[in-house]
């Protein structure tokens, strides 16, 4: 009796430990255009907890009447604000006809009190000690309009 115990208990940690490790990492497509701007956002989540955000926001010069000095001034100001924050990557790249602007966060190493600073950040009510919700973050970029790929 005392061996059956013993792999019971073992059989039992096993199987919980395999369903922890089953929950596989995923990555759901989201597109949407916020005041002319081509977004495309990529979250990558385990279950409800988002791990990884990568967001492209195409701009047309033409479309905004502007040229590309006048855009490549403003945005290089603005991408000022993201850089030297772990976790977090910006890049701009300029083309005759758009601007390409890519972000990149790391949930799992960002300092959630430094993304809140950026002004414009999406995060500015992330709670530092709080994983981002994948099931809200959807909700909210399907309520701005936003379409899942699929």
């Amino acid at each position: 009796m005392n061996k059956l115990t013993k792999l019971v208990a073992v059989s039992g940690t096993a199987i919980v430990m395999l369903a922890a490790c089953g929950e596989k990492e995923e990555t759901n497509t989201f597109k949407g255009e916020q005041s002319g701007v081509d977004i495309t956002t990529k979250l990558t989540h385990k279950g409800d907890k988002v791990t990884e955000q990568k967001t492209e926001s195409v701009l047309n010069y033409k479309d905004y009447g502007v040229e590309k000095e006048q855009v490549k001034e403003l945005l290089d100001k603005e991408s000022e604000k993201y850089q030297n924050i772990d976790g977090l990557e910006e890049k701009v790249k300029y083309t005759d006809d758009k601007a390409i602007e890519s972000i990149k966060v790391d949930m799992e190493k960002i300092d959630k009190e430094e993304l809140k600073k950026i002004e414009s950040s999406a995060f500015a009510n992330a709670d530092k000690d709080k994983d981002v919700s994948y099931k809200k973050t959807k909700k909210a970029l399907e309520k701005a309009g936003f379409k899942e790929e699929k």
